[in-house]
């Protein structure tokens, strides 16, 4: 009875041998039996001979040595190079030893003290596979939503458990969804995308770079535009009732106000040069032929005038129901050097009219001074220094009516140019008598000519 006990527990220690229990997805847990086999050398066993474990595992082994083992002094067992030694075994008793798997080994079992080798066994190990990253994740798309929202989509990835998205070459989010909202970005303005998969540890490869656009503001009032058509539609499809609408307020979040004279949104005044959003304040130089746009938010249904300076060259706008408004400037019209562009805008909700000037600058040539021609307000306007120009030429024009008056005060009279012949007297003794009357008959003549024109009146014709 006690023999039959005796196999029945070898059997079972050697069943429960060859199925390892795993206490965790690192740690294995064996018991392996130890026999002798009898008084001789190599006659022994052990019962399993060989476990199989993986890399990096923690490995607990059991040894039992049976209670009617035939050698009186139980056995010694030894493994992996030394690593491990039970000592000595008594018959009926068990020792637990414990490694890190990390390479096959094999261990043996002694006679006590005597360096007799009774049996031996080995430990299996298979080396951990390489880790393998994520796939790439496929079909990566983006969609501009807003003027400050783009959409990323993407099919997911084997063996990710998120995702990197980066912006512009930086990592801005990573999500355990397949799709990303990016906001708060800049109207008008292009983003490029990439995407990778992580399990946490690995990363994937990037997926191909998307570049994706912001709307415009015109963009996105055609899209409000449109949606809220849309609505109209529907809702006087449904309740069949013909009501104008009223015009609505400025939409965004964002209060329109007054800025520099003009009730405007000022988080939408800029402009685009090559379809490059500029602030108003910071527009760079501009080549003749560059794409040139305008944008501004203003109270609704407003008449936008814009003129550029020198050349007074003038664009109109319209503003929408949202206040957006929009015009191009052609930059061939432009000439070189500084210019100025007046906006002025009128509404019948506003009193009067307000207007805004900004600078830029136009690579070119430049007027002879190197200032344009005029400015808008009165500044440098030919107009406005007409005054001083005539008040010159007045001056200039006494100034030399002076200088003739008294040069002919101040001139001689001129003499004149006809000779005078002097009269010579006449001696009536050195004369015959018929010379004598024919003289005193001539100087008598002469005398009567010379008191007729001392008595002609000088009022006479």
């Amino acid at each position: 009875m006690k023999r039959l006990f005796l196999v029945l527990t070898i059997i079972l220690a050697s069943f429960a041998a060859l199925v390892p229990t795993t206490v965790s997805a690192e740690t294995q847990n064996f018991e392996i039996t130890a026999n002798s086999g009898g008084t001789s050398t190599y006659q022994g066993n052990f019962q399993p001979a060989s476990i199989s474990v993986n890399e990096g595992d923690t490995v607990n082994i059991t040894f039992t040595v049976p209670m009617d083992d035939p050698y009186c002094c139980g056995a010694q067992i030894t493994g992996n190079g030394g690593e491990f030694d039970t000592g000595t075994i008594q018959p009926g008793e068990s020792k637990q030893v414990s490694f890190t798997a990390v390479s096959s080994f094999g261990f043996t079992s002694y006679w006590p003290g005597t360096g007799a080798v009774k049996a031996t066994g080995s430990v299996n190990v298979t080396p951990a596979a390489e880790p393998q990253a994520p796939g790439v994740p496929q079909s990566f798309i983006g969609n501009s939503i807003s003027t400050t929202q783009i959409k990323l989509q993407w099919n997911s990835a084997q063996g990710a458990t998120a995702y990197k998205v980066f912006r512009n070459g930086e990592l801005v989010a990573t999500v355990s969804t397949l799709f990303f909202d990016d906001n708060s970005l800049t109207p008008a303005t292009s983003y490029a995308y990439k995407l990778q998969a992580t399990d946490g540890n690995l990363d994937s490869g990037f997926t191909d770079e998307i570049t994706v656009t912001t709307k415009t503001p015109v963009q996105q009032n055609q899209q409000n535009n449109q949606e809220t058509n849309e609505s109209t539609d529907q809702a006087s499809d449904t309740d069949n009732v013909d009501e104008a609408l009223p015009t609505p307020a400025p939409t965004g979040g964002v209060d329109v106000q007054l800025v520099a004279d003009i009730y405007v949104d000022p988080t939408q005044r800029y402009v685009e040069i090559n379809d490059i959003a500029w602030g108003y304040n910071e527009i760079p130089e501009i080549e003749k032929g560059d794409k040139f746009e305008v944008f501004g938010r203003t109270v609704a249904n407003a008449d936008v005038l814009l003129t550029v300076y020198p050349g007074e060259i003038t664009y109109t706008a319209v503003s929408d129901a949202d206040g957006f408004w929009y015009a191009e400037i052609e930059t061939d019209l432009l000439q070189g050097g500084t210019n100025s562009l007046a906006i002025d805008i009128s509404n019948i909700d506003m009193e009067g009219m307000s207007q805004e000037v900004i600078s830029f600058q136009v690579l070119g040539d430049e007027n002879v001074d190197g200032t344009p021609d005029s400015y808008p307000n009165g500044s440098n306007d030919v107009k406005d220094y007409l005054w001083i120009i005539f008040l010159i030429l007045g001056g200039i024009f006494i100034l030399v009516g002076i200088v003739l008056g008294i040069r002919f005060v101040l001139s001689p009279k001129k003499k004149s140019s006809l000779p005078v012949e002097k009269m010579k007297p006449v001696d009536p003794l050195s004369k015959p008598v018929s010379q004598l009357d024919s003289l005193l008959q001539n100087q008598t003549i002469d005398n009567e000519v010379a008191s007729s024109n001392n008595s002609i009146d000088p009022s006479a014709p």
